[in-house]
């Protein structure tokens, strides 16, 4: 990859990273104003249990995503990742502002009690109970996969596993409903569709 190519490539991906971050924390914040909201929790699902742990499995998210921009060295492959992306949060966005869901099942945080619970609970600060469905976390991680995947990659098993993995954790980090957690993987399979339907 010459050096034009790299400098594309990182503007590829700070600006997705941006329109990502931007248009989430926008509506996430804006939501917080809106008085109607759906609640998606299943008969049953109050049970399931917090496991604050897994906090750490919930955070993977992020550096599978980095891991596509530095493996990727396509420059033109990278395009259409950085496209594939796009559509994941544009449709997600579009689906947040048509169809508001907060999450209600989020436990009662004490960030006193141990280093991990003020971590949680700073991140329940950040990330506050809108923009649930579908999760864009598993939609980006379920993507991240397919895009390995397709260009061959020997570790897209491995992501594969991840993606699951990642849909369980959302739940039991009191993150996401379970249907938040399965509606995402039609919106990664929509997402690679669009973005490689010509090829």
């Amino acid at each position: 990859m010459t050096p034009q190519e790299r400098f594309q490539k990182v503007i590829l991906f700070v600006g997705a990273t941006v329109y990502y971050l931007g248009g989430y924390f926008f509506l996430n914040y804006w939501s917080f104003q809106r008085g109607v909201f759906h609640d998606l929790t299943l008969p049953g699902e109050a049970m399931v249990p917090f496991v604050p742990q897994l906090i750490f499995g919930y955070l993977v998210n992020y550096p599978m995503i980095i891991w596509v921009y530095l493996r990727v060295q396509d420059l033109s492959y990278f395009k259409r990742c950085a496209f594939a992306f796009s559509v994941c949060v544009t449709v997600h966005l579009a689906i947040f502002f048509f169809f508001p869901v907060r999450y209600n099942l989020r436990p009662v945080i004490n960030p006193d009690a141990s280093w991990l619970m003020a971590m949680i609970d700073f991140y329940y600060w950040l990330d506050l109970p809108y923009n649930c469905f579908p999760s864009l976390h598993v939609s980006n991680a379920f993507l991240v996969y397919l895009l390995l995947r397709r260009y061959g990659y020997r570790e897209a098993p491995l992501f594969l596993g991840l993606s699951i993995l990642l849909m369980v954790v959302v739940v039991l980090i009191k993150q996401h409903y379970i249907l938040d957690s399965l509606a995402a993987i039609p919106v990664a399979f929509f997402s690679l569709w669009v973005a490689f339907r010509d090829k």
